[in-house]
């Protein structure tokens, strides 16, 4: 079958009692050429000669034939644009750069998890909120249900931007339902058992792991603290910064140093590192995977084996509250850009929160 779109074909050709279809003398002999419209795109072209036996009947069956594989052919191209898997891959490189860097990882590891899997070859457009939620009751089956509320949020979001580039103008994702389940996260020591941990790390040898577990003391998320740099200690005025690009509200915030991190700072301060956490070898932050293994051998020797690194956090909170410091000001200490995470956002001086450490650890400082 011979194709063209060059409407020159039909010079000379005559109309035939079959709409669309034309014959033409040719120096190969009467040629049967069809024309058709797909997608307000039009087609011009011979599908065969007189003598290869091809009638005008067979000619117009031709025609139907080329107009389905040139709709299939729409079809399919339409759906590989619009499928889940490649816009959420490009979804995740436009937010990269405007994103909290955890937020990203998380998004991802969702991808790769979970998505990949679920929706391959899934057109975004004709996916339902209730194709949705059976999906989210698979998934609470076998996860928390903060973890899986984590990843119908990323589909919900990720639904958001189809929105404002126009792919869709519904949400499926904003109807999904959850069960009701306690989210609060407590954490909650015994004094003796914060002693014990003050003790441990004040008997720590290596300096930078004593300060990293100083800054999580502290409040600070393990991802801030080891993608601190040099550049944003300023050991005169004795405060540091969570640059925005490293800070879950995307905003810089900035801490009071205590001396004795201001003390041992001073100490392991090297010219030519970046970074304050640094892999003398790599010359790149320390990892995830060195953080966890310093944290087990601190569970292991307090007894607590239900601590995380994140319940530093949770820890500097109970003992705040304990210490009678008003939420506004935990909410400082702890880089939240509100109370509750979800309501307005209390702007304090460092003096103050100067204060409310100074109250929380007058007793004990771990150094």
């Amino acid at each position: 079958m011979r194709t063209s779109t060059n409407n020159g074909l039909l010079t000379d050709a005559k109309k035939t009692k079959f709409k669309g279809i034309y014959t033409k003398d040719t120096k190969r002999g009467l040629a049967y050429i069809v024309r058709f419209t797909v997608n307000k795109k039009t087609f011009t072209q011979i599908v065969g000669y007189e003598h290869e036996n091809l009638t005008l009947e067979s000619a117009y069956l031709l025609k139907l034939q080329l107009i389905q594989e040139h709709q299939k052919r729409l079809i399919d191209e339409g759906r590989e644009k619009y499928q889940f898997l490649s816009l959420f891959i490009e979804f995740l490189d436009y937010k990269k750069s405007i994103m909290a860097k955890n937020t990203y990882k998380n998004y991802k590891s969702h991808y790769n998890a979970y998505f990949k899997e679920e929706f391959v070859n899934l057109d975004v457009r004709d996916i339902t909120t209730h194709q949705l939620q059976k999906f989210i009751n698979k998934l609470l089956k076998i996860k928390r249900p903060a973890t899986v509320e984590k990843i119908k949020d990323s589909i919900k979001v990720f639904y958001r931007y189809l929105r404002d580039i126009g792919i869709v103008t519904i949400n499926p994702a904003r109807q999904v339902q959850m069960p009701r389940y306690d989210n609060q996260k407590y954490f909650i020591l015994p004094k003796k058992k914060v002693k014990l941990i003050y003790q441990y790390i004040s008997s720590i040898e290596n300096l930078k792991v004593k300060l990293m577990f100083l800054f999580l003391l502290h409040g600070r998320r393990i991802s801030e603290v080891l993608s601190l740099k040099w550049s944003d200690i300023d050991l005169l005025n004795g405060f540091y910064k969570i640059n925005y690009e490293n800070s879950k509200n995307r905003k810089n915030k900035y801490y009071p140093l205590q001396s004795f991190q201001i003390e041992v700072l001073k100490i392991i301060k090297k010219d030519k590192n970046i970074y304050v956490f640094e892999n003398e070898e790599t010359k790149k932050p320390y990892s995830y995977t060195f953080a966890f293994r310093e944290m087990k051998k601190l569970k292991l020797h307090c007894d607590i084996p239900q601590m995380t690194l994140h319940s530093f956090r949770h820890l500097l909170g109970f003992l705040a509250i304990n210490k009678g410091i008003s939420l506004e000001v935990i909410a400082e200490l702890l880089g939240h850009s509100n109370i509750q995470v979800t309501s307005r956002y209390a702007k304090l001086k460092i003096e103050e929160s100067q204060k409310a450490f100074n109250k929380v650890f007058v007793t004990t400082q771990p150094i």
